[in-house]
């Protein structure tokens, strides 16, 4: 029999599959947007107060949206205590119309003093300069050092600015430096790595030019100091009469690691070809510090490196990956340290050991993938997004308990913050196409419902099972109890009718009859016994039988008993009224009374006896009458207690088929 405990648990797996999100573990809600034309915004904690500040940086109005650049900009810092609600100005700093920006400011704590500096790449003419300004201690500007000379493309400065500015104790001598790149897009020059001393005023740059880098990490090394890693590719936009063979022309990628100074640890190493592409990571293992780098093929060369250098440029090893798709090497921190993934199809991440092999860990719901430590645990989350869908996906570190997050307008990169308001109002925020989407990101109250509810679930339905089953048990057994009561009423019907002692008695009444020579009499008493057997076994398996079934049947019977009892008797049968004959009535209704009426009152009576069957219709019910003028009730029962003659099964089968 089925299990209704089996069966529940695979019913409940299956509400529990369909069941709402309602219990994920994380839930975002958004909160508010804000339209801000032609402005970037940044939410930072400047003054260490574990509260966020609003940065937004703007224009004075003459810029058209297609710029590349601010010019004549604006930076304004302003408190804030929600973000539903306007925020204090703290201050606002502007630039002179002789300056132009890029529309990405970084952040930094130059000085170690608990306060962050901005920092910015500014134009003026035809000079690239590092901007910074403090907007807590020194209340402006204090840097405007100027980095490089630069070509004009399409009215517009033939620059690259992928990169980050960071900020790293290079010479760990307790100060730190200003690290970027300067990268020409379509010129050979200027293009290089440069770091700013800036408390001795000393600007360092490398001598990789044409070499297209940029900045991926930094890792600390007893020998060097530090060593950085970098990204670089093969643009094929510096002619070759233009770089020469000792400027690393860019119709090759290079794999290359500088130290603090900013030289190279060990020869450039070629990718050769036009579209070929490097990618590094510095990774700190047990036996030392190693560099991963991501080797593309040029454009028709599908095949990809994966290949381990140790810091003399000796390669350790080597995965060779046959590519037709999207490939490239992220890094992600978890609990402050960095494990490095291999990403296939943009959204296929797969984990990379010390042995250069490869261990699927997910795939996400969307292409594009934005890694920051959301809540300050000190892992970043995955946020991850789609241009032209509405919807994107926050993932734990652990690629688990994806949310998530309603959005419009993701056609570009976003900028994402987090942010911490007075009144705890958000979380982080999104900028993108001129709004900023506020959210909050918490841990979902229901999640550790989750299992008692599936519990829960469990035993209501494989309580509703055993119910339903139990009823269900409840009714079989019912019903075979019906069915053998049923057969056994048959039986007692059959073995009343053909009650031994009346059919012995007929068969020695006929014997009579042949012996007298009485054969016509003889023969119509055996018609009516064959009759009366027939209509016995015919209607065996039957409990209600036709009305002129049982009559029938009854004169049969009456007939037979004439003969036993030598016409001591007269019967008959009166019909009154439109009776139909077909009604269902209970099978030996009929006969068991008559056989009462002529065991118990007529056999005993010396004179004539008399018996009368009267059917009729009453109320739209058959009524059935049947009287005798035999010796009565009392002189048959004490008869019948003299004789031991009567057992009452007749009655008692009635009852029960009636019942």
């Amino acid at each position: 029999m089925l299990n209704p405990f089996v069966i529940g648990l695979f019913v409940s797996l299956v509400i529990i599959f369909f069941l709402p999100p309602v219990f994920q573990k994380y839930v975002s809600k958004h909160i508010h947007t804000d339209y801000e034309y032609e402005s970037q915004v940044y939410y930072r904690d400047l003054d260490n107060d574990s509260y966020s500040e609003k940065i937004w940086l703007h224009y004075d109005g003459n810029n058209s949206p297609s710029d590349k650049a601010y010019a004549a900009p604006a930076v304004q810092v302003d408190t804030c205590c929600s973000a539903r609600k306007s925020n204090k100005v703290l201050d606002q700093f502007n630039f002179t119309k002789a300056w132009s920006l890029r529309e990405r400011i970084f952040f930094g704590d130059l000085d170690n003093d608990g306060f962050q500096e901005m920092y910015f790449f500014g134009f003026k003419d035809d000079s690239l300069f590092l901007l910074g300004l403090d907007p807590f201690k020194r209340k402006g500007f204090f840097m405007d050092k100027y980095l490089a000379t630069y070509h004009y493309y399409n009215k517009m400065p033939d620059l690259l600015f992928s990169s980050d500015i960071l900020l790293c104790d290079l010479n760990n001598d307790g100060t730190k430096e200003i690290l970027g790149s300067v990268r020409g897009a379509y010129s050979a020059l200027p293009r290089f790595i440069y770091a700013f001393d800036f408390k001795n005023d000393t600007l360092y740059k490398s001598k990789t030019a044409c070499m297209d880098l940029g900045i991926k990490n930094i890792k600390p090394h007893p020998e060097y100091k530090h060593i950085i890693a970098f990204s670089n590719s093969a643009p094929g936009n510096a002619s070759r009469d233009e770089t020469g063979d000792t400027l690393y022309s860019d119709y090759s990628s290079w794999f290359v690691l500088l130290d603090n100074q900013l030289e190279m640890i060990f020869p450039p190493i070629e990718n050769a070809g036009f579209t070929s592409s490097v990618v590094s990571f510095l990774q700190q293992e047990k036996s030392g510090l190693y560099a991963y780098a991501l080797f593309k093929q040029p454009k028709g060369n599908n095949l990809v490196y994966l290949r381990k250098y140790n810091l003399d440029g000796e390669k350790v090893s080597e995965l060779e990956i046959a590519e037709n798709n999207w490939i490239a090497l992220r890094r992600i921190k978890s609990n402050n340290d960095y494990k490095l993934y291999l990403v296939k199809n943009k959204n296929v991440f797969y984990l990379i050991n010390e042995k250069t092999e490869l261990k699927k860990v997910a795939g996400l719901k969307l292409k594009n993938s934005t890694f920051f430590d959301l809540d300050c645990d000190g892992s970043e989350e995955i946020f991850n997004w789609e241009t032209g869908q509405d919807v994107a996906y926050i993932y734990r570190n652990n690629f688990e308990d994806p949310c998530s997050v309603k959005i419009q307008d993701m056609t570009q990169t976003p900028l994402i913050s987090t942010t911490r308001f007075r009144d705890g109002s958000s979380d982080f925020m999104i900028h993108s196409n001129d709004y900023t989407y506020y959210y909050t990101y918490r841990l979902n109250k229901l999640y550790y419902l989750k299992y008692p509810l599936y519990i829960l679930i469990y035993l209501i339905v494989s309580l509703l099972f055993y119910i339903l089953f139990y009823f269900q048990k409840k009714s079989i057994q019912k019903k075979y109890e019906a069915e053998k009561k049923m057969t056994e009423l048959e039986l007692l019907t059959i073995k009343n009718q053909m009650d031994p002692h009346f059919t012995f008695n007929v068969i020695n009444t006929a014997s009579y009859m042949v012996y007298n020579k009485d054969k016509k009499t003889a023969y119509r008493f055996l018609v009516n016994f064959s009759n009366l057997i027939r209509n016995v076994l015919q209607k065996s398996k039957e409990i209600a039988v036709p009305l002129h079934y049982e009559i029938e049947f009854v004169k049969n019977y009456l007939v037979l008993q004439q003969v036993r009892h030598d016409f001591k008797f007269e019967y008959q049968v009166i019909l009154k009224g439109n009776i139909d004959q077909d009604t269902l009535v209970p099978k030996m209704i009929i006969q068991t009374f008559t056989e009462n009426a002529i065991k118990h009152g007529l056999a005993n009576k010396k004179s004539k006896g008399k018996l009368d069957i009267i059917i009729s219709k009453e109320n739209g019910n058959i009524k059935i009458i049947i009287e005798d003028n035999g010796v009565g009730r009392e002189e048959a029962k004490n008869i019948a207690a003299s004789q031991k003659i009567s057992t009452g099964k007749g009655h008692d089968i009635i009852n029960q088929i009636i019942t």
